[in-house]
């Protein structure tokens, strides 16, 4: 059920199950295989989603046809919300990066949505501080450091959020591939294939059934603060 679904994510959780159900009554639910989009850049804004399982990862291709990875989306993460930025369409694409299950309601409904239940508002607003605040780091960090910093600052954060303890060190809970790691750093495929190669050459880290797993936590805290060996 939708409801059930709903109170298992982070918004949700402490509001009345009447009102869960009301809200459920507004929404529907969809699957995504990994791979698959939510929305597309440029597409009709209609529908605003939630994830309630997996991850999913936001896209956004510049004006120089550049594609940049902008987000990582996990349970309890709204999207979809271009009604917020004056848009009436997608600013980008929300793609699967393992099986995903979203609830998702018209764009009309938003208002009434926040209106009703400021506690979903507030839990919004306050996703929407961390987006930004994350946001803010990774353009200082675009101006100020080397791009081996760069890297091991975003390998630092996917660990800190998406980490689960493993055998040898800490495990990135879904795929991340280089190309993502180059698109959430602003260099290039090859630069971050040369700087991984090394540092699992290292053991700062590896790979454990398709996922990259930080194995030395302190060195790679030591690359991200521009420190030589």
């Amino acid at each position: 059920m939708i409801a059930t679904a709903l109170q298992m994510t982070q918004p949700f959780r402490g509001i009345e199950p009447v009102a869960v159900a009301e809200i459920a009554r507004h929404a529907s639910e969809r699957r995504l295989a990994p791979g698959e989009a939510l929305f597309e850049q440029g597409e009709p804004a209609d529908r605003f989603f939630l994830a309630v399982e997996g991850r999913l990862k936001v896209t956004m291709i510049t004006p120089e046809g550049k594609q940049v990875l902008v987000r990582l989306l996990c349970p309890g993460d709204f999207c979809g919300l271009a009604l917020a930025l004056a848009r009436s369409d997608y600013p980008a694409t929300c793609r699967a990066i393992v099986t995903v299950r979203v609830v998702g309601w018209p764009m009309s409904y938003w208002a009434e949505l926040i209106e009703t239940n400021p506690r979903i508002a507030l839990g919004v607003t306050r996703s929407l501080g961390r987006h930004i605040t994350d946001v803010h780091a990774r353009i200082a960090e675009l101006a100020t450091e080397e791009v081996a910093q760069r890297v091991a600052n975003a390998v630092l954060r996917l660990a800190r959020t998406a980490g689960a303890p493993a055998e040898g060190g800490v495990r990135i809970d879904f795929p991340i591939t280089r190309q993502d790691l180059a698109e959430m750093t602003g260099t290039t495929l090859h630069s971050v294939s040369r700087i991984v190669s090394g540092w699992i050459g290292r053991g700062v880290v590896g790979r454990g059934r398709a996922r990259l797993v930080v194995r030395d936590l302190p060195a790679l805290e030591r690359i991200a603060r521009g420190e030589r060996d």
